[in-house]
C-alpha cells in the first residue's frame, strides 16, 4: 500500500499512518519475537498504564475536561486536510494489483515464517483451514452485507476529529441491506472525556479496589461515538452506533484498554430478562461504555442524543446497529445488550473489526446466547485479538459472536486473502500491522476474488 509521511507534528496523522510510523521504530528481530512471546505482550499493557497514570497526574481540578484527553488544540484540529490516507488504496483495490509498499513488516515476516513451518501439521490437526477451498460462497454473501459496515468503521477511525463531513464523504453511496438499504442521512457526534483530579483518583482507589464500574469520573476515560440514521428507503427509525477506536496520542484511550481488571457485569443494566450469573466484564471497557449511556444529557448520552436527533422514541426504534473497530469494537459489543434493553422492539446486530476480548467465560456464554446477529472479524496476525490473554492469573477471558478470520499469504500488502467462519489459530497472531491495515482489503479480496490452492 502507498506510504504517507506527515510533515507537520500538529497535524493530525490519520489512523493508518500513526500504525505504520510506529512500527518502523521497531525492526530488531529478537525484540520483534519477544514481543510475539505473549507474557512480555502483558509487561507491554502494563507499561502503556503506567504512562497513562503517569499522564493523568498532570492535570489538577481546574483542567479542563474539553482539553485533558486532547494533543491538539481546536485550531489544530482544522488544520486537517481532506486527502485520505490508505482507507481509499483498500476500497479502490481491484483483483489483481501488485503491492506497492516495498517494506516488509517484520511481525509478518516472522509469522509467515512460523506459519510456514508449522502448515502441514496445523492443517492436519483441524486447527488451520484449507486455503485451497477459497471462501465459501455463504461466507462470501455475508461479507458483501457487511462491506458497507466495514467501511463506515474504519472511516469513523480517520477522522479524529470528530469532523463529520469527512465521515460523510469516505461513506458517501454506501449502503447496508440490514438498516433497509439506505445511505447514511446524518451524524451526531457524541464525546464524554473524564479525567480526574490527583485528589479524585486517591479518593476512588477504595471504590476501584471494590470494582465498582459505575463511578461517575473512571480514570482517564474518553469515549467517542458517531450515533448516525438513515435515508429512504431505509425506515427513519434505523438506528446505528459507530465507537470509535484507541487514538495512538490520547492516554485517556490507552488508561481505557489498560484498565484489565474485571467488573460485575449486568446486561442492559438488569433490564433484560435472561439474569447472567457470575458474569464479569473488562472493567476499563464497561467504565467508558457507561460514561456514554448512564446519563440523560444527549451531548454525552448516546440513546439521548438519537432521540433528540431523530424525534423518535426508543420505542419506535425497529433496528439498532453496534459497530466499532479496536476499542470500538469492544464498546460496540457492550452496546449489543445494551441496545436489547433500550430499544426493547429492535433487531440489534453487532459487527466487529479486531476486538479485544471483553467479557469472561460466564458473560461470554450468556453473550452468545441471547445476542444473536453478530459478527466479529479478525485479519490475519492482528494482535489485539489475542488481547487480553485467556488466562492473566485469576482473570479469565473469552471471545464472544461469530469469528471471521481473514487469513492472508504475502508479507507485504496486498497480499493474497481468503476468509473462513471460525476462530484463527491461537498461536497466529503478534502484527500491529495486520491491525491497523487490512481489513477492508482483506474483506475485499475474500468477497471478490479468486485465490488458488497454491497461494
Amino acid at each position: 500500500m502507498q506510504t504517507f509521511s506527515g510533515t507537520d507534528e500538529l497535524v493530525i496523522r490519520e489512523w493508518y499512518r500513526q500504525g505504520e510510523r510506529g512500527l518502523r521504530k521497531i525492526r530488531s528481530e529478537a525484540d520483534l519475537f519477544q514481543c510475539l512471546h505473549m507474557p512480555n505482550v502483558s509487561l507491554l499493557w502494563a507499561v502503556f498504564y503506567l504512562a497513562a497514570f503517569a499522564h493523568a497526574q498532570t492535570f489538577n481540578e481546574e483542567t479542563s475536561i474539553a482539553d485533558s484527553c486532547r494533543h491538539l488544540t481546536e485550531a489544530e484540529w482544522s488544520k486537517q486536510d481532506d486527502s485520505f490516507p490508505e482507507i481509499l488504496d483498500e476500497m479502490n483495490y481491484n483483483c489483481g494489483d501488485s503491492a506497492t509498499s516495498k517494506e516488509t513488516d517484520p511481525y509478518t515476516l516472522q509469522s509467515n515464517l512460523l506459519y510456514n513451518l508449522l502448515e502441514p501439521a496445523v492443517i492436519s490437526s483441524g486447527q488451520c483451514p484449507d486455503r485451497s477451498k477459497g471462501t465459501n460462497a455463504d461466507l462470501k454473501a455475508l461479507l458483501r452485507e457487511l462491506y458497507p459496515v466495514m467501511v463506515m468503521n474504519v472511516a469513523t477511525n480517520n477522522v479524529l476529529g470528530g469532523k463529520i463531513d469527512r465521515f460523510l464523504k469516505l461513506t458517501q453511496g454506501y449502503t447496508y441491506p440490514a438498516v433497509g438499504g439506505g445511505v447514511i442521512n446524518s451524524v451526531e457526534y457524541v464525546e464524554n472525556q473524564q479525567m480526574p483530579s490527583v485528589q479524585e483518583y486517591i479518593s476512588s482507589i477504595p471504590s476501584l479496589l471494590a470494582g465498582d464500574a459505575t463511578l461517575p469520573k473512571p480514570i482517564g476515560a474518553d469515549t467517542k461515538v458517531f450515533v448516525v440514521d438513515f435515508k429512504a428507503p431505509a425506515p427513519k427509525t434505523q438506528a446505528a452506533f459507530f465507537f470509535f477506536a484507541t487514538e495512538l496520542l490520547n492516554p485517556c484511550m490507552w488508561s481505557t484498554d489498560s484498565d484489565f481488571l474485571q467488573s460485575e457485569y449486568k446486561p442492559g443494566n438488569d433490564k433484560l430478562t435472561a439474569p447472567c450469573y457470575g458474569c464479569m466484564a473488562h472493567r476499563g471497557f464497561l467504565r467508558a461504555f457507561h460514561s456514554i449511556t448512564n446519563t440523560s444529557d444527549p451531548k454525552y448520552d448516546i440513546a439521548a442524543a438519537w432521540t433528540t436527533k431523530t424525534g423518535v422514541a426508543v420505542e419506535e426504534v425497529t433496528s439498532v446497529l453496534c459497530s466499532g473497530f479496536s476499542l470500538g469494537a469492544a464498546l460496540a459489543t457492550l452496546c449489543g445488550p445494551w441496545a436489547q434493553a433500550t430499544f426493547p422492539n429492535a433487531k440489534v446486530q453487532v459487527v466487529t473489526a479486531g476486538s479485544p476480548r471483553v467479557f469472561n467465560p460466564a458473560a461470554a456464554s450468556w453473550y452468545d446466547a441471547n445476542v444473536e446477529y453478530n459478527y466479529r472479524l479478525v485479519n490475519n496476525k492482528d494482535i489485539v485479538p489475542s488481547l487480553p490473554l485467556q488466562t492473566w492469573g485469576l482473570l479469565k477471558y473469552k471471545h464472544v459472536g461469530m469469528p471471521i478470520f481473514l487469513d492472508r499469504r504475502g508479507e507485504n500488502l496486498p497480499g493474497e486473502y481468503v476468509a473462513f467462519r471460525g476462530e484463527r489459530p491461537e498461536w497466529y497472531t503478534g502484527s500491529l500491522t495486520d491491525h491497523v491495515m487490512g481489513y477492508i482489503l482483506g474483506m475485499k479480496q475474500a468477497m471478490t476474488c479468486t485465490m488458488h490452492a497454491s497461494v
